[in-house]
């Protein structure tokens, strides 16, 4: 996993800013809601300790129920004014209070109202697992490094939540920029393919729904190469919506090699981005892919072009896929379409845009690795980021992931914090070395951060 550092000339309101839905969905009580109380208010000093770590619990979950409490008169007008607000059902307020001792013990007496740390602390108490990178310089290569802040990462995988934390100057608490979620928390919405006589039911209205595709190449067998057709279509209400999607592979002179038709429908939220992959099992050569895709009855059909290129995958001398974006991988199970062998659900992100400061994952296969003693690979990938922005490439990250597992193939599947890249277009260079025979094999991929 990538645990890059804060880029201090982005600054942290341009972080805030950039910060992603799903930031303001997960923290908008933990972390919006305590700017008016970064700074501890006169009054708190007159309250007793445990009044204090009231009011300091109070204030990393909700400042304005804080600032009420603070603004009681007496210790009565305070407990009752607990009394009446607080609204956890299988909580004490003891136990709350064992948290903010805790998160004081960790971070600092007062760091509930300036460490976004000590806030996630006091409402979900420790997490999981915490990665602390605190070197001041960050390597950029094998023998590369610029200047650094201290980034943490923190897992809770209980609640399948995960958060990214920066800080941006030395005496100030750490920020939240970017959450993400996985395993049954995560939010996945996708096609799926029905029968003909839920198409009669379908929606007149959607005539000319918009939407991107792209692919992935991968080694099946020998002469047999692997194409992933990915597609994502933004839909506003799904109730009654179905699709018809066709692909059709045509070879240079026009001749159609292969198709798939299917019949498709929305699943796993009511609205947003709806991702879809089809696999097509192709001899090694230069294909046009039609992509086409209509909203049933009546829908008007749109169309989408892709050249691809396999020649290089011809008598098995392609040793490596191609590198795959993904917005999660995980264990989890929603459709056999997205399945990877060792890793679980691989969920394609089609569009070449990420938002900054996102986690996002990588996904490509390293073919024909030699075997050990017993019968298991050991290779190392090295990812290397680019910026492309300017005028020359300039190396802004490096990360190493090492695999050791059985058969000759390696499926590698990683997570990647970009939380000090600010936007800009980007490569990742994935360079992987056979640890048992010293061969080397590359493949890349572009992203653009907005």
């Amino acid at each position: 996993m990538a645990l890059p550092s804060f880029n201090r000339t982005t600054g942290i309101k341009s972080c805030l800013r950039m910060r992603p839905r799903v930031v303001l969905e997960f923290l908008v009580l933990l972390i919006v809601s305590c700017t008016s109380a970064a700074v501890v208010p006169a009054r708190f000093w007159a309250l007793s300790e445990p009044e204090k770590n009231i009011y300091l619990g109070l204030a990393a979950l909700d400042s304005t129920c804080a600032l009420k409490y603070l603004g009681c008169d007496t210790p009565a007008e305070r407990a009752t004014f607990l009394n009446e607000k607080w609204s956890s059902p299988v909580e004490s307020i003891a136990a709350l209070q064992r948290r903010v001792s805790s998160a004081a013990t960790t971070f600092g007496k007062y760091s509930t109202v300036t460490d976004d740390r000590a806030k996630l602390w006091v409402r979900y108490g420790a997490p999981t697992e915490r990665k602390i990178v605190e070197a001041r310089k960050k390597r950029i290569s094998f023998t590369a490094f610029r200047d650094a802040q201290p980034v943490e990462v923190w897992t809770y995988a209980g609640r399948g939540e995960e958060f990214d934390f920066v800080r941006p100057s030395i005496g100030t608490g750490y920020t939240v920029i970017a959450a993400s979620r996985f395993g049954e928390k995560a939010s996945v919405a996708w096609l799926t393919a029905t029968g003909p006589a839920d198409a009669v039911a379908g929606r007149t209205d959607l005539r000319t729904p918009a939407f991107d595709v792209s692919f992935g190449r991968f080694r099946q067998k020998k002469g047999v190469t692997r194409l992933e057709v990915y597609s994502c279509l933004e839909l506003g209400d799904t109730a009654g919506v179905v699709l018809k999607r066709d692909i059709d592979v045509l070879e240079s002179d026009g001749t159609k090699v292969d198709s798939i038709s299917e019949l498709l429908v929305p699943r796993g939220r009511g609205y947003g981005y709806f991702i879809d992959q089809a696999s097509m099992l192709l001899a090694p050569k230069a294909y046009r892919v039609v992509f086409s895709l209509a909203a049933l009855p009546t829908g008007v059909r749109v169309t989408k072009t892709l050249n691809v290129e396999m020649l290089e995958y011809a008598e098995d001398l392609k040793m490596v896929s191609d590198l795959v974006r993904a917005s999660l991988i995980d264990p989890c199970s929603i459709s056999p379409k997205f399945e990877k062998p060792g890793l679980g659900r691989v969920i394609p992100m089609v569009r070449n845009t990420t938002e900054a400061y996102q986690p996002f994952c990588l996904y490509h296969e390293v073919y024909n690795l030699m075997l050990d003693e017993k019968g298991n690979h050991r290779a190392k990938t090295t990812y290397r980021i680019f910026e492309v922005t300017g005028l020359e490439e300039q190396t802004v990250d490096f990360v190493e992931y090492i695999d050791e597992n059985a058969g000759a193939i390696a499926y590698f599947g990683v997570k990647y914090h970009p939380m000090d890249l600010p936007p800009g277009k980007y490569v990742i260079v994935a360079e992987t070395v056979d640890l048992v025979s010293g061969r080397n094999t590359s493949t890349s991929c572009t992203f653009e951060l907005q």
